[in-house]
């Protein structure tokens, strides 16, 4: 029996998206954006379906060294990571965030906003998830977030908007 892909950012797909190296752009980015470690390539083809021929783009990805197939970087992992995913995946009934994240810095809470905010909204967040990692400061991040917050609150509603607000705030760097 063959588990479905399940593919992670490697250390040069986490520099494409939090400091716009390796020339990515684009639909490309976009679906980059969604690659978490916890998703399976079927989840990734639905939520990026809008993006084209997202199994291609997948290969692509995979080919120029921005993604990992966890099945074959780490054989057996790929089955735990998933469970873990699961158990902890963002739902109604999902326990708050844990307190602040040490070690934050601005350059991963973006990363990690825009990941959120892609996972909230899909592919049509990618206008608010360039504004976001495109900021320069702290004060230019918090307007971006701001106006996500408010745009999450209007199309998923209050308790979403609260959440995504939250998870954000716990890994700002401390200040």
């Amino acid at each position: 029996m063959s588990a479905a892909p399940l593919y992670r950012k490697t250390t040069k797909g986490g520099e494409a998206i939090s400091a716009r190296l390796h020339g990515v752009v684009g639909r490309l980015r976009s679906l980059l954006i969604l690659v978490d470690g916890k998703r399976t390539q079927a989840e990734l083809v639905a939520l990026g379906s809008a993006l084209g021929d997202v199994g291609q783009m997948l290969g692509q990805l995979e080919a120029d060294g921005l993604i990992e197939n966890l099945l074959r970087a780490v054989p057996g992992q790929a089955a735990a990571v998933a469970a873990t995913s699961a158990a902890t995946a963002v739902g109604p009934n999902a326990p708050p965030p844990v307190a602040r994240q040490p070690g934050s810095t601005l350059a991963s809470v973006k990363a990690f906003a825009a990941r959120r905010l892609m996972e909230t909204l899909g592919p049509t967040s990618a206008s608010l998830c360039i504004k976001i990692e495109s900021a320069q400061t702290v004060g230019e991040f918090v307007e971006a977030v701001k106006r996500a917050y408010a745009i999450v609150k209007d199309v998923r509603g209050a308790a979403e908007a609260e959440r995504f607000g939250a998870e954000v705030e716990a890994n700002m760097p401390a200040v």
